[in-house]
């Protein structure tokens, strides 16, 4: 016979339900379902603080999957754009253009969904990367004196960013124009960083936690 209990957690900032079913099982399991709760089976005898210290240890993983089911659950018309979520309405016309209008995004183009994101994104990065990259390096240099780094934008598939310090460059992937400001300006501090300390090394960290105390939340929120 199942018996369940039902405790809170926190994580990365987020409360979380955590549902425990006792079961005649020997092993522990823990997943996410489909309203978001963290779902742990185990036997009568694993002690909550086990349980806790388990989903803690594996807390990067349930974020990771808590992102991806929220995307999943978005309406098939909506996108995020700096951390809100908009309708997106499709006019055909040639050529590309768009209106931003309260909570929706009208896209005046002959092109797929797809290639209109691409577009837009690469558009809206190119604008507006550039003043957050001025904020960042203007914080940035009352710890660490660098000159300001040249600038592109493009889509990237497995990174928000990469530096290129023998060059005074940086790259930022287009897509970090779906998170808030907070989000990106880690994206960009991560980046600076590198032009102090090339690794992800002792040095790397504590120059990061030096500008950004929280930035493992804000990490962890990262899809």
């Amino acid at each position: 016979m199942t018996k369940s209990k039902i405790k809170e957690i926190l994580i990365a900032n987020n409360k979380y339900q955590v549902i425990i079913n006792r079961k005649a099982i020997k092993n522990t399991y823990i997943r996410i379902d489909e309203k978001i709760n963290i779902v742990v089976n185990t036997n009568k005898y694993t002690p909550y603080k086990q349980i806790e210290t388990l989903i803690f240890k594996n807390q990067d993983k349930l974020v990771k999957i808590v992102n991806n089911k929220k995307e999943q659950m978005l309406p098939k018309n909506k996108i995020a754009y700096l951390g809100e979520y908009f309708e997106m309405v499709f006019k055909k016309k040639s050529g590309f253009n768009y209106d931003i209008i309260n909570d929706k995004i009208v896209f005046y183009t002959n092109l797929n969904k797809e290639e209109a994101l691409n577009l837009f994104y690469k558009i809206e990065a190119e604008s507006y990367l550039p003043k957050r990259l001025q904020i960042c390096h203007t914080n940035f240099i009352k710890y660490i004196r660098i000159s300001l780094p040249e600038l592109s934008v493009r889509k990237m598939n497995c990174r928000y960013g990469t530096c290129y310090y023998t060059k005074n460059k940086i790259n930022l992937n287009s897509y970090i124009m779906k998170y808030n400001d907070e989000q990106i300006d880690y994206v960009i501090y991560h980046e600076l960083c590198h032009f102090i300390h090339h690794n992800h090394g002792k040095k790397f960290y504590e120059l990061l936690s030096t500008i950004i105390p929280n930035h493992k939340n804000i990490r962890k929120n990262l899809n």
